[in-house]
């Protein structure tokens, strides 16, 4: 700190505000390091606790990174998610692949749709659209791990990327940090976390810029037949 100090160039002012809040962090830090208050674990919180014991204390897991996945640059793949109310889908050129997928009962029933309000719902939590988009997100990032391992593709070097667009900010903010909104985020947060753990394929999202008017299922439905037929010349696309 002190050193720090020395080499930069900051007016008396400025150093004194500095000084205080490192002796303020200090104090706080050590105040609760040596505290010897009891504080109860929720179970959400013991699971979390247990879920990275776990990861660091089995030696089969890589705790780094490679550096492909940390550096800006081109990613390897692209592809778009989106979702809606009724359902899901994604799509990738590069990796020729789509998929669309109708929310079945069980998450219609706990969405805006049916509820005017965020709580007291029947079955939990409701489940907001950027849950829904942020399922898309994680399904899409599924699909091109199941297309690497396989090798089905072939990037050319052993740590490749894929960034994955989506039309909803908090989707994509929460594929670098967990969902702490809900339950439901915390569990999906918790899938992504147990994907990306030495998986090789890296995970990046970007945010894409769409009209107010939003693609029914049906016309969504008719878009995908048409990438079926320019990607594969049939409606053969297992």
């Amino acid at each position: 700190m002190r050193t720090w100090i020395r080499d930069t160039h900051l007016s008396d002012p400025d150093i004194q505000s500095v000084t205080r809040k490192h002796f303020a962090f200090s104090k706080i830090m050590k105040a609760v390091w040596n505290t010897k208050t009891t504080f109860f674990i929720t179970i959400p919180l013991r699971n979390e606790l247990r879920y990275l014991h776990h990861i660091f204390s089995s030696k089969k897991y890589k705790i780094q990174s490679p550096i492909s996945h940390v550096i800006p640059r081109d990613p390897d793949y692209i592809a778009y998610g989106d979702a809606c109310l009724d359902g899901a889908g994604g799509i990738s050129s590069k990796l020729k692949f789509w998929w669309f997928i109708p929310w079945p009962d069980a998450i219609q029933n706990r969405n805006i749709k049916n509820f005017q309000t965020k709580y007291n719902t029947p079955s939990g939590d409701i489940l907001s659209i950027n849950l829904l988009e942020y399922i898309a997100i994680i399904i899409s990032y599924t699909a091109s791990i199941h297309l690497f391992r396989t090798k089905q593709i072939s990037p050319g070097h052993p740590y490749p990327t894929i960034k994955i667009y989506s039309d909803n900010k908090s989707a994509i903010a929460w594929t670098t940090k967990a969902s702490a909104s809900s339950k439901a985020g915390k569990s999906l947060s918790l899938i992504l976390a147990s994907l990306l753990v030495n998986e090789p394929m890296g995970l990046w999202s970007g945010y894409v810029q769409v009209p107010e008017c939003k693609l029914t299922i049906k016309k969504f439905l008719f878009i995908v037949f048409l990438w079926t037929l320019y990607l594969y010349g049939s409606l053969n696309y297992t």
